[in-house]
């Protein structure tokens, strides 16, 4: 995919699904529905990526955070990704997912139910290949071995 089209389908899917599912949206997405600062955002990131080298990424060094998980004194150690590195790194994810996804096997052989890319309004991946898709597929192959 083109670096550019890759940026702005990061930034679409970002507004769509924020930035992570760890940590509350923050504020400052709402900034990303400006055309201006959106155009500003895309040209940065292209500029990066074109760079070829870790370091043209222009990326900020990753912070973490302990969350707590369950129990007292239990905790997960969460990484803490600016913003801007989170657009950066997806964006370069995109510019080979159509490459990956032809490597992988075809949907209609049923075997792989992960994330299939497939952008659709702000979304990566194929609504209809998920975790209940894959549940109804093997309730299907269950009800198919007790038939037999």
């Amino acid at each position: 995919m083109e670096i550019e089209k890759a940026a702005k389908l990061s930034l679409k899917n970002i507004l769509k699904e924020g930035l992570t599912d760890i940590f509350p949206r923050p504020f400052e997405l709402d900034l990303l529905k400006n055309e201006y600062f959106q155009k500003i955002l895309i040209r940065n990131v292209s500029r990066c990526l074109k760079g070829n080298s870790l370091e043209s990424l222009e990326i900020y060094p990753i912070e973490h955070v302990l969350l707590p998980k369950g129990g007292p004194f239990d905790f997960r150690r969460c990484a803490l990704i600016h913003p801007l590195d989170t657009l950066t790194f997806l964006a370069l994810v995109l510019t080979f997912a159509d490459e990956l996804e032809n490597y992988r096997p075809a949907r209609g052989r049923k075997i792989v139910f992960s994330y299939r890319f497939k952008p659709y309004k702000g979304y990566l991946f194929d609504l209809k290949y998920n975790i209940t898709s894959f549940n109804k597929h093997v309730s299907r192959k269950i009800r198919q071995k007790d038939e037999i």
